[in-house]
């Protein structure tokens, strides 16, 4: 009987589906899922969250496709080039304050803004809290992302795989990521799957919009030794 030896799924550089990277941002956006209702001024903290991955000079990003359909169930944004990120960030981080503090002035920010901005000001406070206190500033960093009906260990993998050659080709022995997760998850798992989580905080954006207790929990990924 003979057996399909064809890979279910195959990893392509993110410049070619950008479309495809903003669509799952914007569908996971909570624990998975999209956030409920419209939010002010998403198309700036869209770009705030994965405009600079996307920029053609910052290349080493990549999706995972589908091979059967051709469709991108999820993707891995990677910076290599840390300070540049850093620089980049503040500079658009100033204009979605401005913009908001504007919709908010002028009475035009719909509830379900001012729920969400609030909460994820003091989240942003918290990460950059966290990421000075690990040194996770400059280091290699991962933004990932899978479509929810594919979060496997396979397709996990493939990035895994991926994201451990692209970091280590710029020189860097490991790399951070962060994970959203209910509290209570098994965090041994994440550990064999992925790496060391070095640290967890509450996640005040996540928890309020999902009606559940969501950690940020940060993990370090050591690279494994070539073969």
């Amino acid at each position: 009987m003979p057996v399909d030896t064809e890979p279910l799924y195959r990893t392509e550089p993110v410049a070619m589906h950008e479309p495809a990277v903003r669509e799952i941002f914007r569908n996971t956006l909570i624990l998975g899922k999209p956030l409920a209702g419209s939010l002010d001024n998403f198309h700036l903290y869209e770009e705030l969250s994965i405009g600079w991955y996307l920029l053609p000079e910052n290349s080493g990003s990549t999706v995972v496709v589908d091979a059967g359909t051709g469709t991108v169930v999820g993707y891995a944004l990677v910076c290599t080039k840390p300070e540049e990120y850093n620089t980049w960030l503040r500079a658009q981080a100033w204009k979605v304050l401005r913009r908001n503090l504007w919709t908010f002035c002028t009475g035009q920010m719909s509830k379900t803004g001012r729920q969400f901005y609030s909460r994820r000001f003091l989240d942003s406070l918290t990460v950059v809290r966290s990421r000075q206190h690990h040194d996770a500033s400059s280091v290699a960093h991962v933004h990932m992302n899978l479509r929810s009906e594919v979060r496997t260990g396979l397709v996990a993998f493939s990035l895994f795989l991926q994201v451990d050659t692209i970091c280590r080709q710029a020189g860097f022995q490991s790399w951070i990521g962060e994970v959203n997760a209910p509290e209570g998850a098994r965090i041994r798992a994440l550990e064999r799957l992925v790496g060391e989580v070095i640290d967890i905080r509450r996640n005040r954006t996540a928890s309020f919009f999902s009606g559940m207790k969501v950690n940020r929990l940060t993990v370090q990924r050591s690279l494994p030794c070539e073969m």
